[in-house]
C-alpha cells in the first residue's frame, strides 16, 4: 500500500518492525484494518469496555482511544503475538500460562472480550504473581464480559498465576480426552481460539465488495420528527444507499419486541438512541462521515427515565395505542394464606431487582450471506446451516445434509401459499441437479406476504 510519508511511521508489533498510515486514525484501526490483527476487538469504541487493550512498551493501553501516531518506534503487542513475544524460541505453537488457565477453567465462553482480559490479566501477574481475588477484581474492574460472570475469569488469572510460578508452558489446541465425555472435562473444540486470537467473529469477516453500515441515532430520549434532510449525506462519494422509515414502511414482524410499531420511527423518538436511519458505504469511515451529514429537526417532548415515573397514569405515552405499562399477570400456586398461618416468621417487605442484561459489546451483524434473485437466494453453506437452514425444520431430518456450498433455493408455488399449511424448498445444485424437500414449517400470513411481494430476504433476516 503506498503511503504518504507525512503519515507513515514505523511501529514494533509482536516482534516485528512494520509501516503504518496514521493519518487521522486510531491504533485499533490499523491493527485491525492494516494488519488484520483481528484479535484486538472494536466493542465500544470510547474505552468503556476493555476489548481493544493491547500492551504497548509492556503496559494496557485502549487501542480504540489511542491515537496511532502515538505509538510509533513503540513495541505493540496483540493477542495474536502474546505468547511468542513472552516465550520466543520455545517453539511455535504455544500458549502462555494465562490463556491455558483460561481454557482449563472454561474461562472463556463466547471468547469476545478475552484478548482484552488476558493481556490486563497479564500486567497484574507481573505485579503480583500471587494475586488475591480482589487483586484481580480490581484489575479487571475496566473490563466488561457480556456472558462469563467473571467467577471463572478470577479463578483463572489466579491458576495462572500457579503455573507462572511453576514455569508451565503448554502446547495450543490441547487434545481432548480419549473415551467416553461422561467423567471427564472435554474442552470446547472453539475455545483455544478464543485465547490466541484467531476466532472470528462477524466484524472480522472481510469479503470483496463488501458494505459497511451505520445508523444514525437519536440524541434526545421522546421527540416529535419534524423534518430531516438526507441530501448532503447521499451526496458523499462512497454512499451506496441510506434507508430509513420511508423505505421501511408498516409493522414488519418483530416478535417478542411489541409494541414497537417501526424498525425506523417515522412520527416520533421514543427512546435516547433510536436507529432512525441506516447508511451503506464502500467503508466504515465513510459511513461514519455519512452519519454526520444527516440532519434532523426535532421538538422535543417530556420523558421520564425511571420506571417508577414512566409507570405513573399522567406520564407521557410512549405509543397512542397502549400504556406505558405492559399488561400485570399474576402467577401463583397453592393457598398463601394459609402458608403465612403455618410459617414461624413472616416478614412483609417490599422488594425490587435490577433489570438484567448482557453488555452488547460484539457489533451484531446479519448471520446470513445471501445474493436475492427475485425468490431465489445463494446458500452459504456454513453460516446458513449453523443457524439452521433460516430457522426452518426438515420434515425428514437427514434432508439438511443435501444443502451444499453455493445451492440456491426457491419455495415453490408462492401462489399456493396459505397460512398453517407445509411448504417445500427447491434446492438447485451446481451439477444442475434439483431436489425438492419437504419442510416441516409453516408461516404466517405476514411471512407469506414478504413471499408474494418476491423476496426471501425478509424471512432471512426474521430467523436469523
Amino acid at each position: 500500500m503506498t503511503k504518504d510519508q507525512s503519515t507513515s511511521l514505523t511501529i514494533n508489533v509482536n516482534g516485528e518492525t512494520c509501516q503504518m498510515d496514521t493519518a487521522d486514525r486510531t491504533l485499533l484501526e490499523v491493527l485491525r484494518e492494516d494488519f488484520r490483527l483481528t484479535g484486538t476487538k472494536k466493542a465500544c469504541d470510547n474505552g468503556e469496555c476493555g476489548s481493544c487493550i493491547v500492551l504497548m512498551n509492556g503496559k494496557p493501553a485502549k487501542s480504540c482511544l489511542l491515537p496511532a501516531s502515538r505509538s510509533a518506534g513503540k513495541d505493540v503487542v496483540t493477542i495474536e503475538g502474546f505468547a511468542d513475544t513472552q516465550y520466543a524460541g520455545i517453539g511455535d505453537d504455544i500458549l502462555h500460562p494465562l490463556q491455558e488457565a483460561f481454557l482449563e477453567l472454561g474461562a472463556t465462553q463466547c471468547g469476545f472480550c478475552i484478548p482484552g482480559m488476558i493481556l490486563r490479566s497479564a500486567v497484574l501477574l507481573k505485579s503480583k504473581p500471587e494475586p488475591s481475588r480482589d487483586d484481580v477484581t480490581k484489575a479487571l474492574s475496566k473490563n466488561l464480559c457480556r456472558c462469563t460472570g467473571y467467577t471463572k475469569i478470577i479463578e483463572a488469572v489466579q491458576y495462572a498465576g500457579e503455573l507462572m510460578r511453576r514455569n508451565a508452558v503448554t502446547e495450543s489446541h490441547p487434545a481432548a480426552p480419549v473415551g467416553k465425555s461422561v467423567g471427564y472435562n472435554v474442552p470446547n473444540r472453539y475455545s483455544p481460539d478464543t485465547v490466541n486470537g484467531e476466532a472470528k467473529y462477524t466484524a472480522d469477516l472481510k469479503m470483496e465488495g463488501m458494505l459497511h453500515a451505520k445508523l444514525y441515532r437519536s440524541e434526545v430520549h421522546h421527540a416529535r420528527i419534524l423534518r430531516y434532510d438526507l441530501s448532503k449525506a447521499r451526496a458523499l462519494p462512497g454512499v451506496v444507499t441510506i434507508v430509513g422509515p420511508d423505505d421501511i414502511p408498516g409493522t414488519p414482524f418483530l416478535p417478542n419486541c411489541q409494541p414497537q410499531a417501526y424498525v425506523f420511527p417515522k412520527d416520533k423518538i421514543r427512546f435516547k438512541g433510536e436507529a432512525l436511519f441506516a447508511v451503506a458505504a464502500t467503508s466504515e469511515r465513510i459511513a461514519e462521515q455519512a452519519v454526520d451529514l444527516i440532519e434532523v429537526v426535532v421538538e422535543e417532548l417530556p420523558h421520564a427515565i425511571e420506571l417508577s415515573d414512566a409507570a405513573r397514569p399522567n406520564s407521557a405515552r410512549l405509543y397512542d395505542f397502549t400504556d406505558n405499562v405492559s399488561p400485570v399477570t399474576e402467577v401463583s400456586s397453592g393457598d398463601i394464606r394459609e402458608g403465612f398461618a403455618k410459617a414461624d416468621l413472616v416478614i412483609e417487605k417490599e422488594y425490587s431487582v435490577p433489570v438484567r442484561e448482557h453488555a452488547a459489546m460484539e457489533p451484531r451483524h446479519l448471520g446470513v450471506i445471501a445474493v436475492i434473485v427475485k425468490s431465489f437466494a445463494r446458500i452459504h453453506e456454513t453460516n446458513l446451516k449453523k443457524q439452521g437452514m433460516l430457522g426452518l425444520t426438515f420434515d425428514v431430518e437427514s434432508d439438511y445434509n443435501k444443502i451444499l456450498e453455493d445451492d440456491t433455493f426457491n419455495f415453490i408455488d408462492l401462489d399456493a401459499f396459505s397460512a398453517n399449511n407445509p411448504i417445500h424448498l427447491e434446492l438447485c445444485h451446481n451439477s444442475g441437479e434439483v431436489e425438492v424437500i419437504k419442510l416441516n414449517h409453516t408461516f404466517n400470513e405476514q411471512q407469506i406476504e414478504w413471499f408474494k411481494a418476491g423476496s426471501a430476504l425478509n424471512l432471512i433476516s426474521a430467523n436469523v
